[in-house]
């Protein structure tokens, strides 16, 4: 990893001396991701630690797509130490991103539909979520056709001595 890490970082100091703020912005998004995906040996991670993996990805598509994609998370400071399976959000993203998601998952579990690449991603990350909280917890898929939003809640258990909130 020391020899992919130093070649982006010499990559985005040429970018830099040549102006290129892109590449700038998708190289050093790209070495955070990898120095976030490679240094973890936990599976369990926060909601805090896959924001910022969300971010940095984030920032790559947004480059890659010319700004034509607007993100924002919408998560209360307060449940960034919340325990998440690694990697559960930035394939929700990415899948939100490349399948425009539907309400997918529950045709999935149920064999409705077969799933082609993105479909076995949703499944593993609900039973990642299943097998560490519990069947009540997992993923929750909702389209707002009024303001043309994909929305994507994970039903978590509070943390102890804490009350439950939605997340």
């Amino acid at each position: 990893p020391h020899f992919l890490y130093n070649t982006l970082d010499s990559i985005n100091w040429r970018a830099k001396a040549l102006g290129d703020k892109d590449i700038s912005t998708m190289v050093e998004a790209l070495g955070a991701l990898l120095r976030v995906t490679l240094s973890h040996k936990e599976t369990i991670s926060t909601i805090g630690s896959e924001l910022e993996i969300v971010r940095n990805y984030m920032s790559i598509i947004q480059v890659r797509y010319d700004d034509r994609i607007e993100f924002r998370d919408e998560v209360p400071p307060a449940l960034y130490e919340q325990a998440l399976p690694q990697l559960t959000l930035q394939p929700l993203v990415e899948n939100a991103i490349n399948y425009a998601l539907e309400d997918l998952l529950g045709k999935l579990t149920r064999s409705e539909i077969t799933p082609h690449g993105f479909g076995i991603g949703l499944l593993n990350i609900q039973k990642r979520l299943q097998l560490q909280f519990g069947p009540d917890f997992g993923l929750e898929f909702i389209n707002d056709e009024l303001r043309d939003l994909a929305i994507v809640r994970i039903h978590l258990p509070p943390k102890e001595g804490e009350p439950c909130i939605e997340c």
